[in-house]
């Protein structure tokens, strides 16, 4: 056209301007990309993707910053002990376990009030909460030469940790249909394993300054997400606010008005809210009296004061067993051998690899679980929680038995030892790790799941401490293969448990889930 050659070295933007034209490139794909954004927000198909950018951001930001600050010490260590400590003088080995404890020590106290705290604040508020304090403990870390400061700063993220865990899995519960529920779930444990995996790559190639500003940066994103988010439907449906619990339900499934769906969904969550009390005394009923006598009792005491969570569970069998089924699996999944893998793996990968170091170790683990991880978010919806949980149990015990046998007699070439490794944390992760702590949100009506996931996961920082108290006793009188073949007998513990105890909740509601465990502890077969 204009008959340029390129040896006259004429730019881009001089073409344009000879011609009379604007770069429309860039606008075009601007346009296309909004255009696609309004398609994924107007059409139902498209529900998971709503959800995730609606809610599931925020909520799984804060996951993504518990595994960030779980990493940290792995190499913060290696400055605050260093003559290049920002403290001005190396840490003493006392200073150092204190950075790498105060966190579970934290989760620890905050973990049984967390429920209480998200009764009487809400999930929204409790998530600012929250993300409050990942913000300001990581300002402290990064801007102190203290040790002192540096310990409160992770003793607040423990706390705000704490807060997390406890209200993630309810909080996404009570937002998701109940056929992407166990998908939306499987997120926050990837973006957990993400975060951790994340953290080993920029303390490899970034200092210990940057990293801080790093993690601060997020912890400020993680507000500023929190406050965008509105309460939860059925938080504010039992508390009496049915019009803004319509217009959460509306955001959440990304509708710009109350749709035929929206108020189809919204019908249900009242008659789920009225059936809980409805519930109770039905199961009460053959002891105390008849049916009819005791819900007028119920309306009585509901215009009173309404029943707290600790008496609805004390009167509810099936939501005990409920319980005791999470619980108990929840412990089991934390003596299913995890921590000796990753606290031993430098040393098993040292037996392939000699030169290996520390670094590439603790990355090539975190690649192990988020392959994991994305095993069980790409299935957990297509295959039952029975399923996934069995098959992963199974071949977790397994690998372990395989890894001890390989430490005890060398039967078979060296590499083979991390290849064990490998697969037994992939499998683990696909599903002993991530199943009971879907359950958790699955099996308790609204007002139960705050209390459910507390009690869970206080049962689970109790487990952690003991396993790490009793775990370098344990390898003393053991060995290695030893301890490795306990843990390979406690997931075929946990594999005969999900058995004989655990139900399939995939895609079922709570109601529905709430009557299989009325017929007893045991499993049944529909």
């Amino acid at each position: 056209m204009l008959h340029l050659s390129w040896t006259q070295k004429v730019t881009n933007d001089e073409v344009l301007r000879l011609v009379g034209q604007k770069r429309k490139l860039l606008q075009t794909i601007k346009h296309e990309n909004l255009a696609y954004l309004g398609h994924v927000l107007r059409h139902d198909r498209y529900e998971l993707l709503q959800l995730i950018m609606m809610g599931k951001v925020p909520v799984s930001l804060g996951n993504f910053l518990t595994g960030l600050c779980f990493a940290w010490p792995s190499f913060a260590l290696y400055v605050l002990q260093s003559d290049k400590s920002p403290t001005g003088s190396p840490i003493s080995d006392f200073e150092a376990n204190l950075v790498g404890s105060l966190v579970m020590l934290g989760n620890l106290f905050v973990t049984p009030f967390s429920a209480w705290i998200s009764d009487m604040m809400g999930k929204k508020r409790s998530c600012i909460l929250s993300a409050l304090g990942f913000a300001l403990s990581w300002a402290i870390i990064a801007t102190t030469r203290s040790i002192h400061l540096i310990l409160i700063g992770r003793i607040i993220l423990g706390l705000s940790s704490g807060i997390q865990a406890v209200i993630c899995f309810p909080f996404v519960a009570e937002i998701s249909q109940d056929a992407i529920r166990g998908t939306l779930g499987s997120i926050l444990i990837l973006t957990y394993i993400f975060g951790m995996l994340i953290a080993y790559l920029i303390g490899w190639f970034c200092s210990y300054q940057v990293v801080n500003y790093v993690n601060l940066t997020i912890s400020v994103l993680f507000v500023v997400l929190s406050c965008c988010l509105k309460e939860t439907p059925a938080f504010l449906i039992a508390k009496g606010k049915d019009k803004d619990a319509l217009k959460s339900l509306q955001f959440y499934r990304g509708a710009s008005k109350a749709t035929p769906k929206v108020l189809e969904e919204m019908a249900l969550l009242n008659q789920e809210n009225k059936s809980e009390d409805k519930t109770l005394v039905t199961e009460k009923c053959s002891d105390t009296g008849t049916e009819k006598e005791l819900l007028n009792q119920t309306e009585v005491k509901r215009s009173g004061s309404e029943m707290s969570p600790w008496k609805t569970l004390c009167s509810s069998k099936s939501a005990q067993r409920a319980l005791f089924v999470v619980t108990f699996h929840t412990i089991l999944l934390v003596f299913g051998g995890t921590i000796a893998v990753t606290t031993y793996a430098s040393q098993l990968f040292e037996k392939a690899a000699p030169n290996i170091a520390n670094e590439i170790c603790a990355v090539i683990l975190a690649v192990a679980f988020l392959v994991g991880s994305v095993f069980s978010l790409v299935i957990c919806d297509l295959v039952g929680r029975r399923v996934l949980m069995l098959t992963s149990t199974i071949l977790s015990a397994v690998f372990l038995v395989l890894l001890a046998s390989l430490l005890r007699w060398s039967w078979a070439p060296e590499w083979t030892i991390p290849a064990a490794v490998l697969g037994y944390c992939c499998v683990f992760q696909m599903g002993a790790a991530a199943v009971p702590f879907l359950q958790i949100s699955e099996c308790f009506v609204h007002k139960l799941k705050n209390l459910a996931s507390t009690i869970a996961n206080t049962a689970m920082c109790l487990g952690n401490f003991i396993v790490l108290a009793l775990f370098p006793f344990s390898v003393n009188l053991l060995g290695l293969d030893g301890i490795f073949l306990l843990f390979a007998f406690i997931c075929i513990l946990l594999t005969l448990s999900t058995y004989f105890l655990m139900r399939e909740t995939r895609s079922r509601s709570v109601d529905e889930i709430q009557k299989m465990f009325e017929n007893g502890l045991l499993y049944r077969t529909e």
